[in-house]
């Protein structure tokens, strides 16, 4: 890894860290807009979910994006020609320039900016959306940390051709996706998608209770107001 510009940056840890917790984060929100959808789960995963994983996804997603930015200042802060090299060709050469603006467009512009919306954040719908479009750029980003470092010509490269995905490649990942699709399917047939000891403490904490002259739920969600309660119960 050393010899390979661009994988040899101390930031690495933690940027692959905070990295993956972007990624699954989204795609446990997916799953969950799934679930409402597939099996009718409307009932218990409800609009106070999705706010609190949006919530969480805009903390995580702007710390990604913080060390994103700190491994592209480490990387180009040396002022070596190989490694400026490197990120020209990420960033602004085809056919890997395009596919940089995709990664940066959809793992932070469009999403975070929606999730600071509660109507965004308490939609199912927009949530699905917004995920589907984080985990789409943070695969790019995968991808463009791996293969612009080995398609670039160096002394000790001894094939010099460009990178192109073989058949088998391609039937790899798409049976990755495959996979996770069939493992929630089983899953979901063998065992509770919601445990019932979650299921019967929410029926619990349903029960209204007496507050002076107001009826209220015996839990309140913060920031909405009495009325709100008093309409829907």
């Amino acid at each position: 890894m050393i010899g390979v510009e661009g994988w040899h940056s101390t930031i690495f840890a933690p940027y692959f860290i905070i990295g993956a917790i972007h990624s699954g984060v989204s795609a446990v929100a997916m799953l969950m807009a799934l679930s409402v959808w597939l099996y009718g789960l409307d009932k218990y995963i409800k609009p106070d979910h999705f706010d609190a994983i949006a919530r969480l996804l805009i903390v995580v997603a702007t710390t990604w994006f913080f060390f994103f930015f700190l491994e592209w200042v480490y990387a180009l802060y040396t002022l070596e020609s190989p490694e400026i090299a490197l990120r020209e060709l990420q960033a602004f050469q085809w056919p890997y320039g395009p596919l940089f603006a995709i990664f940066v467009i959809t793992s932070f512009v469009i999403p975070v900016p929606m999730w600071l919306f509660k109507r965004v954040r308490r939609s199912a719908v927009l949530m699905f959306w917004t995920t589907i479009l984080v985990n789409i750029g943070m695969w790019l980003e995968r991808f463009l940390i791996v293969i612009p470092g080995l398609v670039r010509r160096t002394h000790m490269t001894f094939d010099w051709g460009t990178y192109h995905p073989s058949i088998v490649e391609i039937l790899i990942v798409v049976e990755t996706f495959a996979f996770v699709c069939l493992g929630m399917l089983l899953f979901a047939k063998v065992l509770p998608l919601i445990p019932l000891f979650d299921i019967k403490e929410g029926m619990v904490n349903r029960r209204l209770i007496k507050v002076g002259r107001r009826v209220i739920p015996a839990t309140i969600r913060e920031g909405l107001p009495h009325h709100y309660y008093e309409k829907k119960h």
